[in-house]
């Protein structure tokens, strides 16, 4: 018996547990990085109504497109929706931490964050239902 052909199914394992934590991980960092726009904006402006804005721009977006983005998760090959919707998060936060020391206006870094905020919400929105439809049992009808 060769060596390859003792442990078939450990490579699907494997990649799966990978896949499973790397997710876990970019979650949990995306949420970190939300509540941590959140808790600047709180910080700084001491407003409730800034306060407000952000967390409904923050996840107001990502509700409205799962709709949309469970629909491309079913049509679409749903690991290109998950790497892309992370690339887009990925620059879209690069980009805020590149412009966050050079925005000296207080109200121009507001608005640089909200629309970070929003298209960081997006990108989420299409993540989770593709990342759902990766990781739920197959039904059959």
């Amino acid at each position: 018996m060769s060596k390859g052909n003792v442990h078939p199914n450990s490579s699907w394992k494997k990649k799966t547990i990978l896949f499973l934590i790397s997710q876990c991980i970019t979650l949990f960092g995306s949420t970190l990085v939300q509540m941590a726009i959140i808790w600047y904006v709180t910080m700084e402006t001491s407003s409730g109504m800034w306060v407000a804005t952000f967390t409904v721009c923050s996840y107001l977006p990502q509700f409205l497109i799962s709709f949309v983005g469970g629909v491309w998760a079913d049509r679409h090959n749903r690991k290109r929706l998950i790497i892309g919707a992370d690339i887009l998060i990925a620059v879209a936060t690069l980009i805020l931490v590149l412009l966050m020391p050079r925005i000296t206006d207080q109200s121009s870094l507001l608005s640089a964050l909200l629309i970070v905020s929003v298209i960081r919400s997006l990108g989420g929105g299409v993540q989770t239902p593709a990342l759902s439809a990766v990781t739920s049992p197959a039904r059959t009808a």
